[in-house]
């Protein structure tokens, strides 16, 4: 299993095929935030991984979010993440298993 490490921008995840199976997403109270994840190693396009991805912090909101795919996703080009934060860090750890 490989994991992206905290990721606080856009970014190429991994360049190669394989299956993704986790997203950790924490710090939310600071802002809000919107996750895409694209089959592609260089681009925020093309085939969208899971569907985009919205969080707004709120006094009660959870500062974590775990989202864990029950059958995990294949990807046949590599995962690009593109996120859109508002005030403060928003950190995305991509977990994933390359081919």
């Amino acid at each position: 299993m490989n994991c992206s490490g905290q990721k606080t921008e856009s970014g190429v995840i991994t360049s190669a095929p394989g299956k993704l199976s986790d997203l950790i997403i924490s710090g939310l109270a600071a802002g809000a935030a919107v996750i895409d994840l694209y089959d592609n190693a260089s681009a925020a396009s093309g085939k969208r991984l899971v569907p985009q991805l919205s969080f707004i912090a709120t006094a009660d909101n959870e500062r974590f979010k775990h989202i864990s795919f029950p059958e995990p996703i294949d990807f046949e080009n590599g995962i690009y993440l593109e996120m859109t934060t508002g005030a403060g860090t928003v950190n995305v750890e991509v977990y994933y298993k390359n081919c």
